[in-house]
């Protein structure tokens, strides 16, 4: 709002579509905008509609994620939609590869009908900081720990359920293991009932939303992501960028592995394993790789400047149409 733009609250799609839809029309027809960019996958098919329906010269549809878990009813509304989905954009967006690929095809991102726009961190302020990471861990009573670090909201997708059970196996067999939870969501309970389950409760730190993961995240020793599915996890740039060691599930694409501090696990392989990973993984030499995640299309600058110019080009190209 500083900079001029307006937020608009909507009624949710899941509770009730009909006031959505007549909500979305109404701010789309009354904006008179050039661009309508959707961040929902296929579930942006309405909105994409109602911006062909009012006119909207240039319509994105930007998808975030790779695969759902769905039953065969769901795979054919999902088809459906994706169907008409890329009838109503002129443009299609990705985060990765992956996700272009599952959205529009395989054939359509070959042919470049896809558009890969990263998941951009500001690395300067990701940047590994020796003073930040004693001051973090001397603040949180982390100093002589191992911390083991999650940033995600609790979701089926984050597989929380999961992830305690390795860190159960890690704590123990190191009693001076932590666990950093960063996030919030609708399973949150659930994932705390766990935890008092596992009698873990005093080696797992529940740290809420927070505005400072840069800093938290200097604080930890091994980042862990046992995700079902995603697309391309910005959570994992930023963790690179401070130099983190990152294991993470086989769900998660590869093309985000820039900095070889990635190890991939199946997600079929048991706790007791990915816990002897884990710790394996702890004791190495923390550098900087601001450079390299900035080298490999990373930093926000560059990503905001790319998707400005693509936003003009739009405009430009329909203004003489």
């Amino acid at each position: 709002e500083s900079w001029g733009c307006r937020i608009f609250c909507v009624t949710p799609q899941r509770v009730n579509i009909f006031r959505y839809i007549k909500e979305v029309n109404k701010i789309i027809k009354e904006g008179n905008y050039g661009i309508v960019h959707n961040h929902q996958h296929f579930r942006g098919v309405i909105s994409l509609y109602l911006a062909k329906k009012n006119k909207v010269p240039n319509r994105i549809a930007h998808c975030h994620i790779v695969a759902t878990t769905e039953n065969h009813i769901s795979k054919t509304i999902r088809y459906i939609l994706i169907k008409l989905l890329k009838r109503f954009a002129t443009h299609w967006f990705a985060c990765g590869i992956m996700a272009g690929k599952w959205l529009y095809g395989e054939k359509a991102y070959n042919n470049g009908k896809v558009q890969i726009m990263n998941n951009a961190i500001d690395t300067k302020k990701f940047g590994y900081n020796e003073t930040t990471r004693n001051e973090v861990r001397k603040a949180l009573n982390l100093v002589g720990k191992t911390v083991i670090g999650n940033v995600a909201r609790f979701t089926y997708q984050k597989n929380h359920e999961f992830l305690l059970k390795v860190f159960a196996q890690i704590y123990y067999k190191n009693k001076d293991a932590l666990l950093l939870l960063v996030g919030d969501g609708e399973l949150e309970k659930d994932v705390r009932k766990q935890v008092s389950d596992f009698d873990i409760d005093n080696a797992v730190i529940f740290l809420g939303a927070r505005n400072d993961v840069n800093e938290l995240m200097q604080a930890m020793d091994v980042f862990l992501l046992p995700s079902r599915f995603e697309g391309l996890p910005v959570v994992l740039v930023e963790a690179q960028c401070t130099g983190l060691k990152c294991i993470v599930s086989d769900k998660i694409t590869e093309e985000i592995n820039v900095t070889n501090n990635i190890t991939y696990v199946p997600l079929d392989y048991p706790p007791e394993k990915w816990a002897e990973i884990v710790l394996n993984n702890i004791h190495y030499v923390r550098t900087d790789n601001s450079d390299l995640v900035r080298a490999n299309g990373y930093d926000i600058y560059y990503e905001a400047k790319k998707l400005e110019n693509l936003y003009n080009t739009m405009v430009q190209e329909t203004s003489f149409k």
